[in-house]
């Protein structure tokens, strides 16, 4: 087995070779790392390395220096034959003898067109591979291995002078793009190496700029990568994925397909929306995936992992919550109400609260109103991010949606309206993915989230826009019109969740009025619901009381289905009627009498109310004071009622 140095050098990755032994291995900046020595007790990184062609050196003066080769026989206590061996065996080499040709030369230049460093394409390559690539620099006349300088772009020279670029994998793409008049450039190593602070300033100021990655997941990735490096720092910003490729193929296998060429291309690039910021890229060391790894449902059971709410039963805490409603049901006013809560933690419509920050984001309220609101329901611990603020808050589309997440971690983040919160089309799925995307890793860091959304035209439990808005929240709550009842002047509120929801929720019945500080609590709708039934039955006669036509006669004049009132039959059953049998098991209802009073249906008041009635009393007496109540709407009695007797109305017992 022939094994070269100089071979070996030319295609190991350094970085990966001293990080493999090294932990605290970590990059300083022009062309150097540093470590912890792990040739002497070592507790303040010592060991600087030149990551061009690998030499080290212990600045603590321990005396430790050399190549990697050097580097390896001391650390392993091996002889420079073994260490020759086993590195090539780390690298996949087992034969640098190989006949190989090299079929393409890439020069890589600095700003001013100064040549710093070749890529030579050879093939094949080694160990059944097809290709490989290595680098040569000259130090005077003679050619010698590795770059011999820090990593540049392709095409650096031309780049610069662009106002426009395109970015792919590979110098064979890029000179492809040039032959079609485009500026493009690559990095030279992959899909896999790190993105520099340096590369991102060669893009600066740019009109436009175009990544076209390999269809494969390390090319989706890094593409991902490079385009938040870019974001905010160039004018368009697009990542563009070109169809009908198989796994791993690219822009020079898309041109082989029929009808594709230049125009198309620019085509595509046109119609392709912007890019959408998903996060800080994160430089890590790639991880062997090992299945053993994953939990077991035993594991699952014993992480200290639990639901929490801002909202017991309603609003989940880090969640992305969807409230809509149709256009003036009163969104705003119910969720100023419920950010009020939080920041205060006081209880919201009876449900217990957790106190945290709330910002509220308003982009479509005029400050006036905003104002007006704020005074009428006495908000004071909610901060408001209103468009008139400098500076206003950000869509979430846009390059400045950093900002979001410098607000406290925790905060409860409201949006008024999700519509007005970002620049797209609320009807493509794939915009709204992308600020679900940005949500969710505000989501992840801590922060809870509620998106004021409208609803669809002819459906107010049907929110509006794409599927993928419920698809990628976390639950659903919608306010809307509650079926109105007969002799109602007006309809009621339900709060509820019609679709989806990762969570067990509360469902609530809901009023509004703002003396009484917006939305309150309805008292139980179907103690309601069973009084109403039992005045029915009062006004029936006993054949009419049999249980075949007095649910005939209830769906006419409720408007409820069969099934339910068969079920509210059986609740009212020995509180509101009694039920006998007769021949062939009839079943008729008898209701039970109350007096002549039965109170309305819905009521302001959300506690009873107890009035004190002189002895002795009768049924004249009784009749007068509740029509007393029915007159002033529960207001004061008249004077010289004694405190004897109590009558509970809501009970309706005397």
């Amino acid at each position: 087995m022939n094994i070269d140095k100089d071979e070996i050098l030319q295609f190991l990755d350094i970085r990966a070779f001293y990080k493999s032994f090294i932990p605290s291995f970590k990059e300083t900046g022009k062309g150097q790392a540093i470590g912890l020595c792990p040739f002497h007790d070592d507790h303040s990184p010592s060991l600087s390395v030149r990551l061009t062609d690998g030499l080290y050196n212990c600045l603590a003066n321990c005396g430790a220096k050399g190549d990697v080769f050097k580097f390896y026989q001391d650390l392993k206590k091996v002889d420079f034959p073994t260490a020759l061996q086993e590195i090539a065996a780390s690298q996949g080499i087992t034969d640098t003898s190989a006949k190989q040709k090299v079929v393409a030369t890439f020069e890589y230049k600095d700003a001013a067109g100064k040549t710093l460093y070749i890529k030579e394409r050879l093939e094949p390559g080694r160990n059944g591979r097809n290709k490989e690539f290595r680098f040569k620099h000259r130090e005077g006349n003679k050619s010698v291995s590795g770059r011999g300088s820090e990593p540049v772009l392709y095409n650096l020279p031309e780049l610069i002078k662009s106002k426009y670029a395109v970015i792919v994998e590979g110098e064979g793409k890029a000179d492809l793009l040039r032959k079609w008049g485009l500026a493009a450039t690559c990095i030279d190593s992959g899909a896999g190496s790190p993105w520099k602070d340096e590369y991102t300033k060669a893009f600066e100021g740019k009109e436009k700029v175009v990544i076209l990655p390999d269809n494969d997941s390390p090319g989706r990735s890094y593409a991902a990568k490079i385009a938040n490096a870019l974001y905010g720092k160039v004018g368009s910003l697009k990542v563009v994925e070109l169809l009908g490729l198989q796994e791993a193929e690219d822009i020079l296998d898309w041109l082989k397909i029929g009808g594709n060429d230049k125009a198309k291309l620019l085509q595509i690039i046109k119609e392709a929306s912007e890019w959408i910021l998903t996060g800080e890229p994160e430089a890590k060391e790639p991880e062997e995936f090992d299945p053993s790894k994953l939990p077991t449902g035993t594991h699952i059971q014993t992480l200290e992992v639990k639901i929490e709410w801002l909202i017991k039963g309603l609003l989940p805490k880090k969640a992305i919550t969807v409230l809509h409603g149709r256009g003036g049901i009163g969104k705003t006013w119910l969720s100023l109400s419920m950010a009020e809560s939080i920041a205060t933690g006081k209880p919201f419509l009876g449900l217990t609260t957790e106190q945290t920050p709330v910002y509220y984001t308003d982009y479509e309220n005029p400050l006036p109103v905003l104002v007006e609101r704020v005074k009428t329901l006495n908000i004071q611990g909610v901060r408001f991010w209103h468009i008139s603020n400098t500076p206003p808050p950000p869509a979430l589309d846009t390059e400045k949606n950093y900002y979001y997440g410098k607000l406290p971690e925790g905060s409860l983040i409201v949006f008024d309206t999700f519509r007005s919160a970002h620049t797209g089309d609320e009807n493509d799925s794939k915009n709204i993915s992308g600020v679900l995307t940005v949500l969710k890793l505000l989501r992840e860091k801590g922060y809870t989230i509620l998106l004021l959304h409208h609803t669809a035209k002819g459906n107010d439990s049907r929110y509006k826009g794409s599927t993928a808005i419920l698809d990628l929240a976390d639950h659903e709550l919608n306010l809307c019109d509650s079926e109105k009842k007969e002799g109602e002047d007006e309809s009621y509120y339900r709060l509820h969740t019609p679709q989806k929801s990762r969570y067990q929720t509360e469902e609530l019945t809901l009023d509004f009025d703002l003396d009484q500080g917006g939305f309150f609590v309805m008292p139980d709708q179907t103690e309601g619901t069973l009084k109403q039934i039992q005045e029915v039955m009062a006004r029936l006669s006993e054949d009419q009381r049999k249980k075949t036509a007095l649910v005939d006669q209830l769906k006419s004049e409720l408007n409820l289905s069969q099934k339910k009132i068969r079920k509210l039959l059986d609740t009212g059953t020995g509180k509101f009627w009694t039920v006998t049998k007769a021949e062939r098991n009839a079943s008729f209802y008898h209701p039970i009498q109350f007096g002549s009073f039965s109170p309305p249906y819905r009521e302001r008041q959300t506690e009873k109310l107890n009035l004190s009635i002189p002895e002795p009393v009768d049924k004249l007496a009784i009749d007068n004071h509740q029509q007393n109540l029915i007159n002033t709407e529960f207001g004061n009695l008249a004077e010289g009622i004694g405190q004897t007797e109590k009558l509970d109305l809501y009970e309706g017992v005397i």
